[in-house]
């Protein structure tokens, strides 16, 4: 091995072109597949994982209520209340986040009529089953008995002219006869598990201080490099409408796993790029210092640009994709790869 390193080495000294031929080629060939890789604004890739916890991350990232994007809408000052002008705002901001693009946000729930009531009812109905007890089946012979069913269609019909009729409407269909009736009332008897009121069919908290919408976004949690798209776009739409002589008595916040890893990822980013740039900085100054030559920091960093590039190159033909956000991260490793070539030039300057 020694022999053919030589050997080049010598070949490459009586041949310049020939060095500087091959040279130029193999950058440009390196960097024209560091162009292919696809760079994805993952966190969670520049983690390590176990099997354990990469399953956990994959319930994590499926888990659509871990997802959202809660925006609350309330009053500077809090002893003002005004349900009216609260829904003015949301009124006008939900016309906005709808004119977004469905790539960034999958749905959006601001009223009761936003909830898959109907779906959820249907879930129920297919396992009612594991909701019933030994009394409810008891009481089937009475349930189907013809003037039951005529009872109960009757007061379905007297429900239809209420402003529940919508709802019956949906779900008659489901179950005519009423055997969901006692399990349903079992779950009314666990109390509003929520913090919230339906006031009009809009979502407030229970002191009416705070008006809700949900942001489902298109990506998952970790994709921050489209969530930091949807991000900006809501905090546009939302300052746009506070800059309003109208609304400028009014607060709006949004908050979720979403924005957090947003937050993160630039946090990381802004950091990595403070840090290789102040190191660049550092060791280029050094080594005009040390060495007297302006050529030397070139000569420096130019085989760590060189082994990027190479890495790169070689992770196309393995992988794809890679995080963008893990490959900044590894920005610490440069005082460790300006070493060698650092080491080379002290005995160069010394000899």
């Amino acid at each position: 091995m020694k022999n053919i390193i030589l050997g080049i080495y010598d070949f490459f000294c009586r041949h310049r072109f020939s060095f500087w031929a091959t040279f130029i080629l193999s950058f440009v060939l390196l960097g024209f597949l560091s162009l292919r890789i696809n760079f994805e604004e993952d966190i969670s890739k520049m983690l390590q994982m176990n099997e354990g916890m990469r399953k956990y991350n994959t319930i994590i990232q499926n888990t659509k209520l871990v997802d959202k994007l809660a925006v609350s809408i309330s009053f500077k000052d809090s002893l003002v209340s005004n349900d009216s002008l609260l829904i003015s705002y949301g009124d006008s901001l939900y016309s906005r986040l709808q004119t977004i693009d469905s790539t960034l946000i999958r749905k959006i729930t601001y009223r009761s009529e936003d909830l898959p009531f109907v779906q959820v009812y249907g879930t129920i109905l297919r396992n009612l089953p594991f909701f019933l007890d030994s009394a409810d089946y008891s009481r089937f012979d009475t349930l189907i008995s013809p003037e039951r069913i005529k009872q109960y269609l009757q007061s379905s019909l007297e429900l239809l002219g209420t402003p529940t009729g919508m709802m019956v409407k949906q779900t008659l269909s489901y179950d005519p006869i009423g055997f969901s009736t006692p399990m349903l009332n079992r779950l009314r008897q666990l109390g509003d598990a929520t913090n919230y009121d339906l006031s009009e069919g809009y979502f407030f908290t229970k002191d009416h201080k705070h008006l809700v919408l949900f942001v489902e976004p298109a990506s998952k949690t970790s994709e921050t490099g489209k969530n930091t798209k949807l991000v900006n776009k809501l905090r546009s739409n939302i300052d746009q409408l506070l800059s309003q002589a109208e609304f400028q008595s009014l607060r709006c916040q949004f908050f979720g796993s979403t924005a957090v890893a947003v937050a993160n990822a630039k946090q990381i980013q802004r950091d990595t790029t403070l840090t290789v740039i102040v190191l660049s900085l550092v060791l280029i100054l050094l080594s005009v210092l040390v060495f007297r030559k302006k050529r030397t920091a070139i000569l420096i960093f130019l085989p760590v640009v060189f082994g990027l590039l190479f890495a790169l190159a070689i992770i196309v033909f393995i992988k794809p994709t890679i995080s963008l956000i893990a490959i900044g991260a590894s920005s610490v490793l440069l005082g460790i790869a300006v070493n060698y070539p650092l080491h080379l030039m002290t005995h160069y300057l010394y000899e």
